[in-house]
């Protein structure tokens, strides 16, 4: 259904205790607007739409409206940004029963009379998703009043719905105003949802007349939502904004109409009825509206006016108005005199609606006359360079100064002003909205001098001239050193110290006086310091010193590392004159010194410079310089003077020899060589051992003191090694060896030191090859070493011959001492007559014991074999003569045979003719 909260406020009383109930009515000038959104029945949406209030009005009343179904939950929407909930706190209607939509159900209203901005008429409804279509909120209707003076009155009335419209319901309304039909009468329904006019259709009928049948979203609603009727109502004439058509008829989503003609003018009762389709739908509201005359008259609102002026007072509503007093008004039977009163008065006006018998008002209309201030402004004056001055302002509560150009405020009564240009500032003053102006004019006269100096840095004793900029004013020069002051355009000052002085220049007329100073420096004469008169010997560096000022010039240049630094290096090449120009802040002092060149050399020759302590040790020392004085140092404490000295040192080691060669005008020169003193050598070496066998290592450890030129071990078997202290050595053959050290000196003479070594031959020692033996068969074996018969052995038996003797199987070794080189050799004696009988196998394929045979048939000396196997009951099941086979593998004709007990039989013949019988049992293991 198109939700129509019909805003056409005829306020409806019902006769019954059903039907419509007045929530709201209001009488007041300007106009009435609605409009709202109803999502589906069962979700939420989003709803966009429009109402219409007219530019410069006022918000009168507001409400913003809402349909519950059953016992629906509080729910928030979101109005153009602003949230509403709706819930049990802002429900205006009685509790109905709706028992096909939830039980209890009601009319909600919240007041956004605060909230509504009166120039927005685009609304957007954001409306959360609830399901349905019992227990919920569905239908949505803001509905606005705004005040205009510039409309006529309307009338207002609100009837929220007290049941659901089942069936047909007919009310007897008594209205709170008499209808006016010269003017439009404006009904709008605010309704539940509708999804179609088969069903959801409702039969509506005004005092008698049925008007349509009204059902189906419309634009305003979504699927299945209510329709919403868009309208607003201005000066008597109802406009719809989104109804289908502007008439009295309602016909499918159309819930507006307008039902003056269905009206008695002046009566405020009529008959309304509602008939329900199939289903069961709430009619949320009844909305009516009615503008033109009416037995309500209304006058314009007090004001205030400023003595002197006028002001428009106003009645409303009536066809004949009478105003008094007369005094101030422009005409006291028109509906809207002019009032000028001299002092404040309240008007009374009588006015009657002759349309309708006995409506006749009286109202009461009060014009404040508010006195005129009266300004006062501070006296015109005259300001010069650098000066501020408050400007003073009385006789107002509020003041406004133009322009606001150098003034501390342009609201305060006593702004404060720093000129710029001469200027004339007007001020208002207002008391409740009466004003009064007033004006000041203040000359602005800067001087502004100027001063320039030909210098601000001059040397002590330099005149100073300062000139004025040329103005037609009294310029005088105060100097700032307490000497007299001096006037006109330039002046000249010559200052007795040193120091930093203000110059002030005071300009001044007859009004003003302004002062410019400048800072001038006088700086000191310089008092340079040099260093005094030096000699320099050889060629030298020193270095100058000057002081006492900021800058220095030196010259000349030649040999200086600067020439504007105070403490240049000179190098010294021949005797010279230095000038130095020393500056402080431009100020100069002069000063010299001179520096000669008396150059002294030192030099000398020694021989030799390298000695061997002890022999031939003497070293000359001879100086190629003279005519000076020669004096020495050998480094070792001893000293000596003259030409040529000698000297012998009494410890090794690396000397310097100094000769200080100086003259008689103090200049001395150094020079010095160094002598190396070599000490006697020692030469000897040490052996791990002297008696090795061949192949054995000897390691050598040397001392060798000095520095030799190189060093040289001779082994004596053709080898050598070359420097290469504590080395090892091997010989490769037997021999008396002669092993020598020799070292080389570079001063010193050679030394040797020779040792001898032994070296001897490991003995060769053969038993011969393995052999065999069966004890108790063959006869005893003879060992001996074939390399060496006669000579004497240790063998292993402890026995210590050159043979021996063995009848048992068995391993033997024989040891050969050759001085300490000892060797030895095995033999192995092996039984050849026996076998090895297992006494248990395990044919399972495993890869271990799978065969029954002897062990060791091969290597114990049998020439023949032959070999029965009986089971336990004597019958012969495995017979082999094969010295080679496998042997039995525990299976009888291809039949593995069973754990247990089996009888063996061999017969043996050795490779001694030897000729044994074994018999016994073997356990076959699965």
């Amino acid at each position: 259904m198109k939700k129509i909260f019909y805003l056409l406020c005829l306020l409806l009383s019902t006769a019954s205790s059903y039907g419509q109930q007045l929530f709201y009515n209001s009488t007041f000038a300007g106009g009435v607007t609605a409009g709202g959104y109803s999502p589906a029945y069962n979700t939420g949406g989003t709803g966009n739409f429009s109402i219409n209030i007219a530019p410069g009005s006022t918000i009168h009343k507001a409400y913003f409206m809402a349909g519950r179904h059953g016992n629906a939950a509080a729910l928030t929407v979101d109005l153009n940004g602003t949230s509403y909930t709706f819930d049990n706190t802002n429900q205006v209607s009685p509790t109905f029963q709706s028992a096909f939509y939830g039980g209890n159900s009601g009319v909600h209203a919240i007041d956004v009379t605060a909230g509504i901005n009166p120039t927005v008429n685009n609304y957007t409804l954001i409306v959360p998703n609830v399901g349905g279509p019992a227990d919920r909120f569905n239908d949505f209707y803001l509905y606005v009043e705004y005040d205009n003076a510039a409309m006529s009155a309307v009338n207002t009335a609100i009837y929220v719905n007290t049941q659901d419209i089942a069936n047909n319901y007919t009310w007897n309304m008594t209205m709170p105003f008499n209808f006016a039909t010269t003017s439009d009468v404006g009904l709008s329904l605010f309704t539940g949802y509708s999804c179609n006019m088969t069903g959801d259709e409702e039969y509506v009928t005004i005092a008698g007349t049925a008007i349509g049948a009204f059902g189906g979203p419309d634009v305003n609603s979504s699927t299945c939502g209510g329709p919403i009727g868009s309208f607003f109502y201005e000066n008597g004439v109802l406009n719809n904004l989104s109804d289908d058509i502007n008439d009295l008829a309602v016909n499918g989503p159309d819930n507006l109409s307008n039902i003056a003609s269905l009206m008695t003018n002046g009566s405020n009762a009529f008959t309304s009825s509602m008939t329900g389709g199939s289903g069961s739908n709430a009619i949320w509201a009844l909305i009516f509206v009615n503008g033109g005359a009416s037995c309500l008259q209304t006058a314009s609102p007090d004001t205030s006016i400023c003595l002197g002026d006028s002001v428009q007072i106003s009645g409303y509503g009536a066809t004949v108005y009478n105003w008094s007093p007369a005094a101030g008004l422009s005409c006291t039977n028109c509906a809207s005199p002019m009032a000028s009163p001299a002092a404040t008065t309240t008007y009374t006006v009588i006015m009657q609606n002759t349309n309708f018998a006995g409506c006749i008002d009286t109202e009461y209309v009060t014009v404040t006359v508010n006195p005129v201030p009266t300004v006062t402004v501070s006296n015109d004056t005259t300001l010069c360079t650098n000066t501020t001055l408050q400007l003073q302002a009385s006789g107002a509560n509020y003041y406004s100064w133009l322009p606001g150009t150098g003034l501390s405020c342009t609201n305060c009564p006593n702004p404060v002003l720093t000129p710029t240009v001469t200027t004339t500032f007007i001020v208002v003053g207002g008391n409740n909205g009466c004003a009064d102006t007033a004006q000041v004019t203040v000359t602005y006269t800067p001087l502004d001098p100027i001063i320039t100096l030909s210098s601000n840095n001059v040397c002590l004793g330099d005149a100073i001239t300062a000139t004025a900029d040329p103005n037609p004013y009294v310029n005088t020069w105060i100097w700032g050193d307490g000497t007299p002051n001096s006037s006109g355009l330039n002046a000249t000052h010559t200052y007795a110290a040193a120091g930093t002085y203000t110059i002030s220049l005071v300009n001044s007329t007859t009004d003003c006086t302004d002062t410019a100073t400048e800072v001038v420096t006088i700086n000191a004469l310089p008092a340079l310091v040099l260093s005094n008169d030096t000699a320099v010997c050889l060629q030298d560096s020193i270095q100058l010193n000057a002081s006492g000022c900021n800058t220095y010039l030196w010259t000349p240049a030649t040999g200086l590392s600067c020439t504007t630094c105070p403490d240049p290096v000179l190098f010294v090449t021949a005797t010279t004159t230095f000038t130095v120009v020393g500056s402080n802040n431009g100020c100069n002092d002069t000063a010299q010194v001179t520096v000669t060149y008396a150059p002294v050399a030192s030099a000398f020759t020694v021989f030799p410079d390298s000695v061997c302590l002890g022999i031939n040790d003497q070293i000359t020392a001879s100086s190629v310089v003279n005519p000076f004085n020669n004096n020495w140092t050998w480094g070792d404490g001893a000293t000596g003077s003259g030409l040529v000295v000698q000297h012998t040192y009494g410890a090794a080691g690396t000397y310097t020899v100094t000769l200080i060669t100086s003259s008689n005008l103090g200049c001395a020169d150094t020079s010095s060589t160094t002598v190396f003193i070599e000490e006697a050598p020692y030469l000897n070496f040490y052996m791990s051992d002297s008696v090795i066998c061949v192949g054995e290592p000897i390691l050598f450890t040397d001392t060798i003191s000095g520095t030799p030129l190189n060093f040289v071990w001779n082994f004596g078997d053709g080898s050598f090694i070359n420097d290469k202290h504590s080395p090892q050595h091997t010989w490769d053959f037997a021999g008396n060896f002669q092993v020598t050290l020799v070292a080389n000196y570079a001063l010193c003479p050679g030394l040797n030191q020779t040792r001898t070594v032994d070296v001897f031959e490991y003995p060769v020692v053969n038993l011969g090859p393995d052999t065999t033996i069966c004890p108790g068969i063959t006869g005893a074996i003879t060992l001996a070493d074939i390399n060496n018969l006669n000579a004497l052995h240790n063998w292993s038996t402890g026995e210590q011959s050159a043979t021996i003797q063995v009848t048992e199987p068995g391993s033997y070794w024989v040891e050969l001492d050759n001085n300490g080189c000892k060797t030895q050799d095995t033999i192995r004696i092996l039984r050849d007559c026996y076998i090895n009988i297992p006494n248990s196998f395990s044919p399972n394929n495993d890869g271990l014991n799978d065969y029954f045979i002897p062990r060791e048939l091969l290597s114990s000396g049998v020439k023949t074999f032959h070999m029965n196997i009986f089971n336990r009951w004597g019958e012969k099941i495995f017979t082999t003569a094969a010295i080679d086979g496998r042997g039995w593998d525990g299976k009888y004709n291809g039949v593995p045979q069973p754990v247990g007990v089996f009888v063996y039989v061999i017969e043996v013949e050795f490779i001694n003719n030897v000729r044994k019988n074994f018999s016994g049992n073997v356990t076959l293991l699965r």
